[in-house]
């Protein structure tokens, strides 16, 4: 469990890069984990395109407009 502590202790004392460090890691992970999940229900295509309609940033305004966390949400997609 020392791992998960020294986690711990650096989202709560840590500067604000490692906790955006901490936060794209984990949002790394989940989306791994989601797309591992969505191979193995063969939906690989329709978790992709989950992710872009709803946490990319769109071009089109009127998109963006209805979607206004993805000017956040896509800082953390790889």
């Amino acid at each position: 469990m020392a791992f998960f502590d020294d986690i711990k202790y650096q989202w709560q004392h840590g500067t604000a890069a490692m906790k955006l460090i901490i936060v794209n890691v984990a949002i790394y992970l989940a989306q791994s984990l989601g797309l591992l999940v969505a191979y193995g229900f063969h939906q690989k295509e329709a978790y992709l395109d989950f992710l872009v309609n709803w946490f990319w940033a769109n071009s089109n305004i009127s998109t963006l407009a209805t979607r206004p966390w993805t000017l956040v949400s896509y800082m953390f997609m790889h």
